[in-house]
């Protein structure tokens, strides 16, 4: 549910994002790029405990740290649960360091094959700087053999540096749209709006198309294009929101398995242009490994790289990565 919904790929709202954004795939395979593998869990409604890490790092020297763990009282698969989450986080930047710790109830429940269903995370966060809830959640459905809807939102806070010190958060809402046009092509279109606490708006439109060039091998090719429409008159800019904002990409995505590991990986190339100025590179790349099932357990690794314009102009690079290892109990 990031990294597509705001400047900094944030791990939430993006995961969300990205689900909503993924739907029909080329050739039955929907989404399978973009989409974690599932990791099936023998005994139905278990107890489970997850420890979790994730951080993250850009050009501008902001480091993020969240550690945290998740007890499900409710957990069937990979694509079915239900538990509380426990997080603490950890902003530094240039030799400051702010703090805040959150307390969510998750939960999830979706068809492994299709994806479709809900999810939510709703929690009560106190800092940095003061105390407010926050959220994530997707309903998505099926119009027909060849179509899915689906909506989303996010209420989270600002996480560039400024943002947090200042208190800043954001309420996103949007919606998409995936229809397979022919065996072996799939279009998503998607639309979301962002209003941030100091009366700032955002606007957005994504478009997405999928062609399963090698299904066999498990290659995808994807084409993404972007339009933003963000504040133009700001007299601090503490997070990244230009006024116009164009992107257009081009993607390969491959998964593959073996012996009940799952290696998914996507790499991308393109350029942006920010309030009509000159285009400049764009370049994301992702990969996901998850481990098979071994007795009560397995894990997943995620890692991402991008380098886009910033607040700052262009080159601004943003890595992050994560790993989750669920126990059943």
């Amino acid at each position: 549910m990031n990294r597509l919904a705001f400047h900094r790929r944030r791990a939430t709202p993006a995961a969300l994002l990205a689900l909503a954004l993924s739907g029909l795939s080329a050739a039955g395979a929907r989404g399978q790029e973009a989409r974690p593998a599932q990791a099936a869990v023998p005994a139905p409604s278990q107890w489970a405990l997850s420890p979790q890490w994730w951080q993250s790092s850009d050009s501008d020297g902001l480091s993020i740290k969240k550690p945290g763990a998740t007890a499900y009282y409710r957990w069937e698969s990979g694509a079915t649960w239900h538990g509380v989450e426990v997080q603490q986080q950890r902003y530094t930047q240039a030799g400051a360091t702010l703090e805040g710790r959150s307390l969510a109830a998750v939960g999830q429940s979706v068809d492994p094959a299709t994806w479709l269903g809900y999810g939510y995370r709703v929690a009560w966060s106190d800092g940095p700087e003061r105390a407010t809830w926050t959220g994530d959640g997707f309903w998505s459905g099926a119009l027909g053999p060849r179509t899915q809807w689906g909506v989303f939102g996010t209420r989270d806070r600002v996480d560039s540096f400024k943002g947090l010190q200042a208190g800043l958060t954001f309420d996103l809402v949007g919606a998409s749209l995936d229809h397979q046009l022919a065996p072996g092509l799939a279009l998503t279109g998607a639309a979301s709006a962002t209003r941030f606490s100091d009366e700032q708006d955002r606007r957005q439109l994504r478009l997405r198309a999928v062609w399963d060039a090698l299904p066999e091998q498990g290659i995808t090719l994807q084409l993404h294009l972007k339009g933003q429409q963000g504040e133009r008159d700001v007299a601090v800019r503490r997070y990244f929101n230009p006024e116009r904002l164009q992107e257009g990409q081009v993607v390969v995505g491959w998964r593959k398995r073996w012996e009940g590991w799952q290696l998914t990986a996507r790499v991308g190339s393109g350029a942006q242009r920010v309030d009509g100025g000159d285009s400049s590179p764009m370049r994301t790349g992702e990969a996901l490994l998850q481990s098979p099932l071994r007795g009560n357990q397995f894990f997943k690794l995620r890692w991402g790289w991008s380098e886009t314009q910033g607040i700052s102009g262009p080159g601004y690079t943003y890595r992050s990565g994560d790993l989750s290892w669920v126990f059943r109990l």
